[in-house]
């Protein structure tokens, strides 16, 4: 697992905090790295785009209107990255966090492209990139904080 002290204060990190107030925050850029590195080893589902889930994004202040700007500019969409955290869903399936590809979703969303391709990664190859050590944050304080752009991108 990563630590914190490896990340000064405005790196780009992937944070949830799941409804009992656990804190998870993964090193996004990292674990895409590596999902390009093994594409030919995951499996690519073909995952929903829905009107709900897009505007979750909006509502809960995920998203900048500047990259998705950026994202739709782009010749093709990577694959998003859903990380599996274990348990089983209401729908029998597992139940996910998305890691990374929020800006891509929202961006399908608007072309009305009615599936993304996604990647769902099983715990054991998505937490070697948490990142411990980071101090917890509340739901509120997570929505206030400005998204922060990638490297190169």
């Amino acid at each position: 697992m990563l630590q914190a002290k490896d990340y000064p204060a405005g790196s780009a990190i992937y944070s949830y905090v799941a409804p009992d107030g656990t804190n998870t925050h993964v090193d996004s850029e990292k674990l895409r790295v590596w999902c390009a590195e093994h594409s030919s080893d995951l499996e690519v589902l073909n995952t929903p785009v829905t009107a709900k889930i897009a505007m979750s994004f909006l509502d809960g202040a995920v998203i900048d209107f500047r990259h998705v700007e950026r994202v739709l500019a782009l010749p093709h969409l990577d694959p998003i990255i859903y990380g599996d955290v274990g348990t089983v869903g209401a729908n029998g399936g597992p139940d996910v966090i998305l890691i990374d590809g929020h800006h891509r979703y929202f961006a399908a969303f608007l072309c009305k492209v009615p599936f993304i391709p996604a990647y769902v990664l099983k715990p054991a190859q998505w937490h070697p990139f948490r990142i411990e050590g980071l101090p917890d944050l509340t739901e509120g304080q997570l929505r206030a904080m400005p998204t922060k752009p990638r490297s190169g991108r």
